[in-house]
C-alpha cells in the first residue's frame, strides 16, 4: 500500500461531508482540495496535477452517472472513486463497469477503509494504464509484423511460376498453391529446354510459417532448375542436399525438407523422378481412366544427412498420362471419424476425374480433401502440380 501523501480532489457540495473526509484523512498528510461543483471540479483538474478523484454523483450542476463521465472525460487517466447513497449500489456498480476505480457508500466509510480504497485505485489505475500500454506496443509491433509478412509473401509468390497453367508446346504444367498462412512451406519451381524436356521440383519444407517461408527462399536461391536436365533428378537432389548440409549442418534446430524431382521427356514418351522423401506421385491414364500411386525408393529428406542415395526412376508419359505430383497437406486432412483422408483416396478421385481438363481435376481433387477434412479446409500447405504431354490433352 502507497504511504505517501497524496494529491486527492474531492467533488463533494455537501460542506459537513467535505469536512468529514477532510478529517478521515488528515493522519495520511494527503492534500484535499474540494470543488463542489462540476464547473469548479473541471477546472481544478485542467489547472494541477492529482493522484486521485474522490466523487459524489449528484451535485447542483450535475447528476448520476454523468457525473462520472464528465470526470473521466476530463482526465482519462486519473483514478476515479465515486461516493454514493445507501440505495446507489446499482449506480455504483455501473460506474465501475464504465471505468470507476471504486465506489463508497457515503454512510459506510472509515478512514482506514478511505485510504486503502484510494491508494488502491491508484494502483489499479497505473496497472490499467501499463497493460493499455503494452496493447498498444503489441499492436503497433503485430501491425509490422503483418505488414512484413505481407511483403514476404508478395516476395515469395513473385517466386513461384507466373499463372496456374503454363506450356512450352510439348509438356504442360498446372499447379495449385493455397499456403496454410500467410507464408508457407511448400515451394516448386520448372524449366523447360528447348529440345522438349520439361522439369519440376516440389518441395515441402518441415513445418510452415516464417521460418518454412526463409528456407524456401534459401532453396530458390541454390535451385538451378536447369541444372536438373543436366544433372538429372538423383544428383540433382544430391547436390542440393550437399549445399543444405552446408548451410544448416550445425543449426541448433534440425531442418529438413521432402524433394520430388521430375523431368518428363515427351519425346521418349517417359517421366524420370528421384524422391526425397516426398510422397509418391499418382500416374493417372486418361485414355483408360485409371489412376494409381507410383512406388517410388525414396532417399531421405534432404539437409538431414551428409550423404544419402537418390535413385532415378521413370514411368510412361505418352499421350492420355499425367503425372500428379502434391505436397502431404493435400492428403493428411481427417474426418470426423479421426481418419486420414489418405492417398489412397486421393488416387480414387484423381481416377474419378481423369477425363477433366488440368484445372478443374486440381479444383476438384482440393474441393473433395476440403470437404472430407472437418474444419472444412486444410491445416498445412497444400501445392499439387499436374504434368501431361501436350499431345493429346484435354481441352479447357
Amino acid at each position: 500500500m502507497m504511504t505517501t501523501p497524496l494529491q486527492i480532489l474531492l467533488i463533494e457540495d455537501d460542506e459537513a461531508y467535505a469536512g468529514l473526509v477532510r478529517r478521515m484523512l488528515r493522519t495520511s498528510g494527503s492534500e484535499l482540495v474540494v470543488a463542489e461543483r462540476m464547473e469548479a471540479a473541471l477546472k481544478q483538474l485542467a489547472g494541477r496535477t492529482f493522484d486521485v478523484v474522490l466523487s459524489d454523483l449528484n451535485l447542483p450542476d450535475s447528476r448520476g452517472i454523468e457525473t462520472f463521465q464528465r470526470v473521466m472525460a476530463a482526465a482519462p487517466k486519473l483514478p476515479i472513486v465515486v461516493l454514493t447513497g445507501e440505495n446507489d449500489d446499482a449506480l455504483g456498480l455501473r460506474t465501475v463497469q464504465s471505468g470507476a476505480q471504486d465506489y463508497l457508500v457515503k454512510d459506510h466509510v472509515e478512514p482506514a477503509l478511505l485510504f486503502r480504497s484510494l491508494t488502491y485505485a491508484i494502483e489499479r489505475k497505473r496497472m490499467q494504464l501499463e497493460a493499455a500500454r503494452v496493447a498498444d506496443e503489441l499492436k503497433k509491433q503485430n501491425e509490422v509484423m503483418q505488414a512484413d509478412l505481407r511483403m514476404a509473401r508478395e516476395v515469395q509468390t513473385a517466386m513461384l511460376p507466373f499463372g496456374a497453367s503454363r506450356s512450352n508446346g510439348r509438356v504442360s504444367f498446372t499447379h495449385r498453391y493455397l499456403p496454410a498462412g500467410p507464408v508457407g512451406g511448400d515451394f516448386f519451381t520448372e524449366f523447360c529446354s528447348e529440345k522438349g524436356q520439361c522439369a519440376a521440383v516440389l518441395y515441402d519444407v518441415m513445418g510452415h510459417g516464417v521460418r518454412a517461408a526463409l528456407v524456401t527462399g534459401l532453396l530458390r536461391a541454390l535451385a538451378d532448375e536447369s541444372s536438373v536436365l543436366s544433372l538429372g533428378p538423383e544428383r540433382f537432389l544430391t547436390q542440393l542436399n550437399r549445399n543444405l548440409r552446408s548451410i544448416f549442418g550445425k543449426a541448433d534446430q534440425q531442418i529438413f525438407v521432402t524433394a520430388l524431382c521430375v523431368v518428363a521427356d515427351p519425346l521418349e514418351q517417359q517421366v524420370y523422378f528421384a524422391s526425397a522423401g516426398h510422397p509418391n506421385p499418382v500416374l493417372i491414364d486418361a485414355g483408360s481412366g485409371t489412376a494409381s500411386q507410383v512406388e517410388t525408393k525414396r532417399g531421405p529428406p534432404l539437409g538431414l544427412v551428409d550423404e544419402g542415395t537418390w535413385v532415378k526412376q521413370s514411368a510412361p508419359f505418352a499421350a492420355g498420362n499425367r503425372l500428379l505430383m502434391f505436397t502431404d497437406g493435400l492428403y493428411e486432412v481427417e474426418g470426423t471419424d479421426g481418419s486420414q483422408y489418405g492417398t489412397a483416396r486421393l488416387a480414387e478421385a484423381a481416377r474419378h476425374k481423369a477425363g477433366l481438363p488440368a484445372t478443374k481435376l486440381l479444383a476438384e481433387l482440393i474441393e473433395e480433401a476440403q470437404e472430407f477434412s472437418t474444419s472444412g479446409d486444410f491445416n498445412d500447405d497444400v501445392c499439387a502440380i499436374l504434368l501431361e504431354p501436350e499431345l493429346g490433352k484435354p481441352r479447357e
